[in-house]
């Protein structure tokens, strides 16, 4: 190609037309993709500047968003090391200039990489093609404008790839250290990488059993982990300074790509014929678990390119063993059509003893001994016995985006079998075959620097220490990088936050609103326990209107007002409302879990022979546990409590009788964890007044003790 600069020009004309059409952000300065991911980077390029360079301070713990604990920075998907790489762009020309200058970046090494990768197997044209297909098509362009660290990490798998291929010819020491740092390149991108990464080795075929390729593979990895210990070393001991919170492995289960979406063209596709045709294979969800669109003239190239490594003696099944690879793995847990579990029960015995594996080895994924009801009947696919058998591979949730790594394998093959084709099928076949790819176009929207109307009243209120806000739609508490971009402008900490890992204190507040609306009178003793002042409820639609009628008729909160989006379109383009949260005087401040009835008017009653509460603690320190209580009195029966903190046993009291016990125990630091801690109250005995009564008193709860008093507050 060197000796063609006619080559050149057609590769680069085809890339510009293809890149033009995609990309349509042409004032790189001021102009965004619209997806609100982007705002997280240009959080973390902002943040990043002004902690390194302007302030000189680590970047890392801070108190921005999932209040009112600390929040570890390097625990987001966009990783340290893409921030750092955006700090002399943005000294250039800001942060939206740093966002889109690594994007074009990455899009062009990606073209370029696949170009190399995929000209060892065909002629320069077709090679062009695929490289347009690959980047322009798929995750690969799923990810332009949204998940900036996925398309940098997918960037350096052709690179990673063709390396792989070059090692088979020459198993130098050069190629050994290149291999690592493109895989150290893909893991500092994106912790997807690891995974990502290692699947590229597929690519060696049988030769990764032979004890040779076994210690290249290591040396390879040993320079990818050493060249990526700058992104995963902070964000291991991030992830344990933070208690995070893990959200199932039927979370795991969505996220798998269906099968009949991996053969469908785009659901985005910019021709309203081809959308169609995409809505007619896939019916499920139209997020990233549907997103992994390999489209139906790859496939059908591949299969022929496969036909054709059966009959030649060319050696090609490390393509496809490359394409299996993706491909399976994307799939997840188990095989799913339209996002829904294919059934068949002759696959339960594999199903049960893969279960048996992971609940032995890995209890807090594989939470019961036996499948859960939405894996039941299922068809278990190699990614369940990875998710019980490999460390971490359930934190990598959303599985679809491997299919980028089948996707470079199809390409591949497909460019092999247009390479063997009749020029008319195979000029007719590539024709289609781009159109099939034909990216949708990614606009952009000016920087949000502007601050919505409510935000503004926000940032000139003055909060006391350690007070802050909740960002709410319906039916919960706000997650999203427009929470993280909001925050860093008004400069007020908020319970709501940003990124796929969210602390376990801001889980159970967001849970708490899926399980308990607004009406609740209580409510204010949850926002309170994580120091929240101000409520604000973005007005998407209908069930916001709905929550807002709940919140002015509950005295929990004083309405303050609802404010228009004052001309703000993003990413606030509508109508926020703030509350207040009021003080309440209640003996009570803790939040209740189980084993307590309803509210009465002096106090309440412990149900049963256990009872649990939960309080919120921003330091360890000492705590005082103030307690007035009563026992279920019972002629002859003196009722003991025993007090456990954290699992650990802390007093025990033993009633002489019936009276009032007014009783202050100090809980020692020791016991006391940041976040979320546990209270456990076990009594000697639980009975109904009907049982005492012999049925004159019908109450059939099951009580302990009454509890006047029972408030925790930290001590100097």
């Amino acid at each position: 190609m060197k000796k063609n600069p006619f080559a050149w020009f057609i590769t680069l004309g085809l890339f510009g037309l293809f890149f033009f059409w995609g990309w349509r952000i042409y004032n790189v300065f001021h102009i965004i993709p619209t997806h609100p991911d982007v705002l997280e980077v240009l959080w973390g390029v902002e943040w990043y500047h002004k902690a390194l360079l302007a302030k000189n301070f680590p970047p890392f713990s801070i108190h921005v968003i999932f209040h009112p604990l600390e929040w570890q920075s390097n625990t987001l998907a966009h990783t340290p090391f893409l921030f750092v790489l955006a700090l002399p762009l943005f000294e250039v020309g800001g942060a939206a200039f740093a966002y889109n200058a690594l994007t074009i970046s990455a899009i062009l090494i990606t073209f370029y990489g696949t170009f190399l990768f995929v000209k060892r197997f065909a002629p320069n044209f077709i090679a062009t093609c695929a490289a347009l297909i690959f980047t322009f098509g798929g995750i690969t362009w799923a990810s332009v404008g949204s998940h900036l660290h996925l398309l940098c990490a997918f960037s350096f798998l052709p690179w990673l790839a063709l390396t792989i291929e070059l090692l088979k010819l020459s198993e130098s020491k050069n190629l050994k250290i290149l291999g690592g740092i493109f895989w150290g390149l893909m893991i500092d991108s994106s912790l997807y990488g690891l995974f990502i990464g290692s699947m590229a080795f597929a690519l060696l075929g049988g030769r990764l059993f032979r004890p040779r390729w076994i210690k290249n593979v290591l040396i390879i990895a040993s320079i990818a982990f050493l060249t990526s210990s700058p992104v995963t070393l902070p964000y291991w001991l991030g992830m344990h300074r933070t208690s995070v919170h893990y959200y199932g492995i039927e979370h795991n289960l969505y996220w798998g790509a269906s099968l009949n979406s991996l053969f469908s063209p785009s659901f985005s596709h910019p021709l309203p014929q081809i959308q169609k045709l995409a809505s007619s294979i896939y019916k499920g969800p139209r997020d990233e678990s549907g997103m992994a669109n390999l489209g139906i003239i790859t496939w059908l190239l591949a299969f022929i390119g496969v036909i054709l490594a059966l009959k030649s003696r060319t050696n090609h099944w490390g393509l496809v063993f490359l394409s299996a690879c993706g491909v399976i793995l994307s799939m997840g847990l188990l095989l799913k059509w339209d996002n829904e579990p294919v059934k068949s029960p002759i696959f339960y015995p594999l199903l049960k003893l893969i279960w048996a594996i992971g609940y032995a080895l890995k209890p807090e994924v594989f939470r019961s001994p036996n499948p859960l009801p939405s894996f039941e009947g299922g068809i278990p696919l190699p990614s369940l016995l990875l998710i019980a058998i490999v460390p971490f591979w359930e934190i990598a949730r959303t599985v679809s985006r491997y299919a980028g790594v089948g996707s470079l394998g199809l390409v591949t093959l497909g460019s092999i079998a247009l390479k063997h084709l009749p020029k008319f099928g195979c000029y007719l076949l590539l024709i289609m075959w781009l159109i099939e790819t034909l990216p949708p176009p990614i606009n952009g929207v000016r920087t949000p620097y502007e601050l919505h109307p409510a935000y503004k009243w926000l940032a000139e209120k003055e909060l006391q220490p350690g007070e802050g806000i909740v960002d709410m739609v319906y039916p919960s508490v706000l997650i999203g990088p427009e929470v993280l971009w909001a925050a860093w402008l008004h400069g007020k900490p908020t319970a709501s936050g940003a990124g796929s890992y969210w602390p376990e204190h801001s889980y159970k507040l967001w849970a708490y609103f899926i399980q308990n609306d607004l009406s609740n009178p209580d409510v204010w003793l949850i926002l309170r326990q994580y120091r929240i002042r101000y409520l604000f409820l973005h007005m998407r639609g209908e069930g916001e209107r709905r929550m807002w009628e709940l919140i002015s008729s509950n005295p929990s909160f004083r309405p303050v007002r609802c404010f228009d989006s004052g001309g703000v379109s993003y990413p606030w383009g509508y109508e926020i409302c703030v509350a207040e949260v009021m003080e309440l005087d209640d003996p009570m401040n803790v939040i209740r879990e189980e084993g307590w009835s309803g509210k009465e008017a002096w106090g309440i009653w412990a149900e049963g022979y256990k009872s649990r509460v939960t309080w919120l603690a921003t330091s360890r320190q000492n705590h005082l546990l103030h307690i007035e209580a009563f026992p279920l009195c019972i002629s002859g029966e003196h009722q003991g409590m025993r007090v456990k903190v954290n699992g650990y046993h802390l007093f025990e009291h033993l009633w002489g009788d019936c009276e009032l016990w007014d009783g202050k125990i100090t809980i020692p630091a020791s016991l006391v964890k940041k976040g979320l801690n546990e209270i456990t109250f076990e009594f000697k005995y639980a009975m109904s007044p009907a049982e005492i009564t012999y049925g004159q008193n019908p109450d059939p709860r099951k009580l302990a003790a009454g509890f006047k008093k029972l408030r925790i507050e930290p001590t100097d």
